[in-house]
Order: structure tokens, then sequence, then C-alpha cells
């Protein structure tokens, strides 16, 4: 409701820009209408990971799109073949989750449902273990964790001390020159491992 106070605007730029709603009535539609209708030539450049929203397709089709067409994209394999990107591998794991029941909003798990469902003392244990003797066989020399939830993640870095290696926690509650130095540790190799709660996304 503060399109009046910011008045004549040339380019809205929006970040994530998958995560605005289609709908016109939405406080994002409304404020979207309210900047037109100051400036009509105003342009809007929308910002993403994804070109599609869960729901109802690519943000560039369909009746309710925002934007005309795409142009720009950065792929994921083009980030690692330039050396922005390191190249993904993966390796199926033992240890595993029963997320039956785990609902989900705007496509992704509801947060309380999967910090309920993977945060067990027998599934930390294992996941932590398997990733500890592959992390040996494999030469890696250090760890990061994502985790469902504050308490999922340090009783991942308390899992992961048991082993006897260092391990730190970032959250959102961290501050910001704590955060800085745990990277800091964590990039130089004084810390072996980093779990955290939707920081490092």
């Amino acid at each position: 409701n503060k399109a009046r106070l910011i008045g004549h605007v040339d380019l809205l730029e929006i970040d994530e820009v998958h995560l605005v709603p289609p709908e016109e009535e939405t406080m994002y539609g409304q404020f979207i209408a309210d900047l037109l209708a100051i400036n009509p030539d105003m342009k809007i450049a929308g910002f993403s990971a994804t070109l599609y929203r869960t729901n109802d397709g690519r943000l560039d089709q369909g009746e309710n799109r925002l934007f005309d067409r795409v142009v720009y994209e950065y792929g994921i394999a083009r980030g690692v073949a330039d050396g922005y990107l390191a190249p993904l591998s993966s390796k199926p794991t033992l240890a595993g989750y029963d997320l039956t029941g785990v609902g989900t909003l705007g496509g992704d798990y509801k947060k309380g449902a999967l910090s309920r469902a993977v945060d067990k003392d027998e599934i930390t244990q294992a996941a932590v273990a398997e990733t500890i003797a592959c992390a040996a066989a494999t030469g890696r020399r250090k760890a990061l964790f994502f985790c469902a939830g504050v308490d999922h993640a340090m009783h991942v870095r308390d899992a992961v001390r048991a082993h006897g290696k260092t391990c730190e926690i970032i959250h959102g509650g961290t501050k910001l020159h704590e955060r800085d130095q745990i990277l800091a540790d964590y990039n130089g190799g004084a810390i072996w491992g980093v779990t955290n709660d939707a920081v490092l996304t």
C-alpha cells in the first residue's frame, strides 16, 4: 500500500519472482498495479532460479503471466563449465527418512512436520556415521549439512562432534560476526563441518 509514496518507477526488479502469486488481488498484485497506474510504461524484470510456479507452470506463459519472455538464462551446466559451480556428484544413501504425512506448502515441505519426521536420534546417528564414512572413503575434507530446523541442526552438530570432528551451527539467530567467523574457519579448514537451518541455501 506504499506505491504512492514511492511514486514514479521506470524499472521494478523482483528477486525470487516465482514466489509472486499470479492473482491481482494479492499485496504483490496490488502493488504492481498501483505502480503501473503511476507509470504505465514501467518495465518489470524478474529474477529466479526457476521459470516455473509449482501450481500453474511457466512465468511467461498462460493467462495470468507476469512476463512476456525470458531475456537471459544461465543454467547449471554452464555454471559448472565456467567454473562458478562445483560439478555435482551423488551417491545413494543407506539412511533414509519416512516423509509419509509430511505436507507441502508453496512447493516445499511444511517445516514443522518435516522437522518432526527427520529429527530422530537413530536417523541422525545413521546419517552422520554414513557421511563421515563416505568423506573418509572419498577424501572429502569437510562437510556441510542442511537441516530441518534449528533443533535438528544442533542434534546433527552434536552427532558429528561425537565422532571426533569439529562442527559448528549457523541459523537465523546466529549473529552476523559469529556467522562470518564460522564460515571463515570452515573455509580455512579449521572446522570440519557446519550444520545450518535455512541460512546457507
